[in-house]
């Protein structure tokens, strides 16, 4: 099955407010809700002609208006009318395959950068586990229901999430200079 036979699918059988991204990247994708994230990774796992019942990597990054995609011109992510993402967002991708079907699908979501909040996916597939840490670890997004969300990277007391980028790098962390080295200082400032 393709992404758009999968995308008309979910239309039919599911309440979730989605679209279909066909040119919005190497990969034609499916863009879903954030409130709806849940109910349909758990629609693409048991529906009987989808499978998917692996979770190959779930990932994310932090998108600036100068970063912006085009299906925002065309899609409203807000979750509720007084909801706006003002400009800033986390986008995440969860990339899921098919071995009863061999097929795969992309799926991407959005979480306002001021309020990181999403349903967690470890209750389908369990190998979300550290997937969803990494990505709360280093974006700070926050996966409701996550069994174990906490640090998997970085000190249990390093503050901030190195992956946004307004992250202020700290020079110091116990004791030890993390100030940037004469290499990383020549690159500073350059490709503005």
């Amino acid at each position: 099955m393709n992404t758009i036979e999968i995308y008309e699918l979910l239309k039919k059988n599911t309440n979730a407010v989605i679209s279909f991204q066909e040119e919005e990247g190497p990969t034609e994708s499916i863009y879903v809700r954030s409130d709806f994230i849940l109910e349909v990774m758990q629609f693409l796992f048991d529906h009987e002609d989808l499978k998917f019942e692996v979770l190959m990597s779930q990932t994310a990054f932090h998108e600036t208006e100068n970063s912006k995609l085009f299906w925002h011109l065309y899609f409203d992510v807000a979750q509720d009318q007084d909801e706006t993402h003002d400009h800033e967002e986390l986008r995440l991708f969860w990339h899921l395959y098919s071995y009863t079907h061999c097929h795969r699908l992309v799926v991407e979501s959005s979480v306002p950068k001021n309020k990181p909040e999403i349903d967690s996916v470890v209750s389908i597939w369990k190998g979300a586990n550290w997937l969803e840490r990494e990505t709360y670890d280093l974006l700070g997004v926050e996966f409701k229901g996550h069994p174990d969300l906490r640090r998997i990277m970085l000190p249990d007391d390093w503050e901030g999430f190195p992956l946004r980028k307004d992250y202020q790098t700290p020079l110091t962390y116990q004791n030890i200079d993390n100030s940037p080295s004469e290499i990383t200082r020549s690159f500073q400032g350059k490709g503005k």
